[in-house]
């Protein structure tokens, strides 16, 4: 070997462990940076000279790569724990507003004014004419009655927030998408022929570790550079072209607007479960469901207390009363849907008492509601007025 030979090989160690150094900086450099993957130098000896037939010698060591220490399934499963992680925490979130509005944990909550309000018929039917216990008792119901319009009102107006939480993160979904597809240009052009562009992907990897915040991703390395993205089952990002993320406002079974999230390409509805953003949706039916029991609690009251006073009599006979309930045909049977009764009436009767205020005398009368659908004799309004 000449000395040139042993002065290159010389040469090649310097260069090479000065690479090594370059990049184990620069590791050094980003260990603060979260989105920075470590960085390795692969090194690989140059060709052997050929002595003499059969005798070969070493001729130094040569930079063969730099690599990301990156385990790409294991970025997956990290990608899809984060959105469940996020989804967990966002529901917590919205499910701890949900409780805020009962504020179970007050001596105002909505079960203590139940068992107030109760209590005051119970005391009531103790002594059924004492004006004072009647007070009371429509005292009880006047704050009982506020206090659900209360929660209601707080429900439907947090069902608000979360759609426009569901707006806001969709456009920051929509733009993290548009990202990942420019990355994906800009890594396959950097890549043409050459190593990999590893600043570029620790790029990349950052915005879809973001995205996976929002909805749970499928991320796909297509093997020329770049990735696809997938969540369910529709595409979003397909080599250099984002599909988008939108919203959609659509009406509800309760009539209500619905904020949905869909592709903007072609508005499939987007099947998202996990992330901060993919769990609104299922955040929202909660609500919805939560609100429809307090409106359900509200009219089986009303109905209740309703049914039980139409038991009764007050202390002193009415001269006249008007309904709050309109029925649409009073030619139909009153159970009958298109008569239009939120609470269809069901067989049987009532008695009415007719006070002469001159004489004194009482006279009764039982009125008969035919509702049973046979003989085409069932109770009408008009039927009922000619009775009465």
């Amino acid at each position: 070997m000449s000395l040139i030979s042993a002065l290159n090989i010389g040469k090649s160690a310097l260069t090479a462990q000065q690479t090594a150094l370059q990049v184990t900086g620069n590791n050094i450099a980003n260990a603060g940076n979260a989105n920075y993957t470590r960085q390795v130098v692969g090194l690989t000896p140059t060709r052997d000279h050929e002595l003499r037939p059969g005798v070969f010698v070493g001729t130094g060591v040569d930079v063969d790569s730099i690599k990301r220490q990156i385990d790409e399934a294991l970025e997956n499963r990290l990608r899809a724990s984060t959105s469940d992680a996020e989804g967990a925490d966002a529901t917590n979130l919205w499910m701890g507003r949900v409780e805020a509005v009962f504020n179970e944990l007050s001596d105002q909550d909505l079960s203590t004014q139940l068992s107030t309000f109760f209590n005051g018929w119970s005391n009531l039917a103790n002594k059924p004419q004492d004006a004072g216990l009647r007070q009371v008792v429509l005292q009880n119901g006047d704050a009982l009655a506020s206090s659900i319009r209360g929660i209601h009102s707080d429900l439907v107006n947090l069902r608000g927030d979360v759609d426009q939480r569901v707006t806001s993160l969709a456009d920051g979904a929509n733009a993290l998408a548009g990202r990942v597809s420019e990355l994906n240009r800009q890594i396959s052009l950097s890549e043409s022929g050459k190593g990999p562009a590893n600043g570029l992907r620790d790029q990349r990897d950052s915005a879809l570790k973001e995205l996976s915040q929002l909805i749970d991703t499928k991320v796909i390395d297509t093997g020329d550079g770049m990735v696809s993205i997938n969540v369910g089952s529709e595409a979003l990002v397909v080599g250099t072209q984002s599909r988008g993320i939108t919203t959609r406002q659509v009406a509800g079974d309760d009539g209500q607007l619905v904020t949905n999230l869909v592709i903007k390409a072609d508005g499939a509805v987007i099947p998202s479960k996990s992330g901060s953003l993919g769990v609104l949706a299922s955040v929202r039916a909660k609500i919805d469901s939560v609100t429809n029991t307090v409106n359900d609690l509200a009219g089986n009251l009303i109905f209740e207390l309703n049914k039980i006073h139409a038991s009764g009599q007050g202390l002193q006979g009415i001269s006249s009363a008007a309904a709050t309930n309109v029925v649409k045909d009073p030619a139909l049977a009153l159970n009958d849907p298109k008569a239009g009764l939120g609470h269809p009436p069901v067989n049987g009767s009532l008695v009415i008492h007719v006070k002469n205020k001159a004489t004194g005398l009482s006279t009764s009368a039982l009125i008969k509601v035919d509702l049973d659908g046979l003989n085409s004799d069932d109770t009408t309004l008009n039927s009922l007025v000619s009775d009465l």
